[in-house]
């Protein structure tokens, strides 16, 4: 039993809720899968859990951007699809990427 107090401030607030630490299990949770949070903590962990996908929606963009730029670039270069590059080829144009 966890108790009625908040487990990130140690809070016994008026009342706890239940935060999700991810949602891969949403719906079939583990006691592990969950926190108890006052709601004060609770709103902070949700505009973290924000902040971190923003993060990633973010890093997973500029790959694609990079991947697109890279085969724009290997078939003006070469003629050929980005499936032949060498490793001569990611280098040359992670130079060049990076320097724009």
């Amino acid at each position: 039993m966890r108790g009625g107090e908040c487990e990130v401030c140690g809070v016994v607030p008026y009342r706890i809720e239940v935060h999700h630490k991810h949602y891969n299990t949403l719906g079939r949770e583990n006691p592990s899968d969950l926190i108890l949070l006052c709601p004060e903590c609770h709103r902070v962990e949700d505009e973290k859990r924000i902040e971190k996908n923003a993060r990633e929606r973010e890093v997973e963009s500029e790959l694609r951007m990079r991947e697109s730029a890279f085969n724009t670039w290997m078939t003006n270069r070469t003629g050929y699809d980005a499936a032949y590059a060498t490793e001569d080829d990611y280098l040359e144009f992670s130079n060049w990427y990076d320097n724009r």
